[in-house]
């Protein structure tokens, strides 16, 4: 998935990128979230 989105991206902006890209790919699988901690 994350080099999927990389090579769009690229492909998007024609192969030139001005800046460094960052991809965060997070994978939920359902449940409660009540053991996460918060930023405040």
């Amino acid at each position: 998935m994350v080099r999927s989105l990389s090579h769009t991206l690229i492909r998007e902006r024609g192969g030139i990128t001005s800046d460094d890209a960052t991809l965060f790919l997070i994978e939920w699988r359902g449940g409660a979230a009540d053991h996460l901690a918060t930023l405040e």
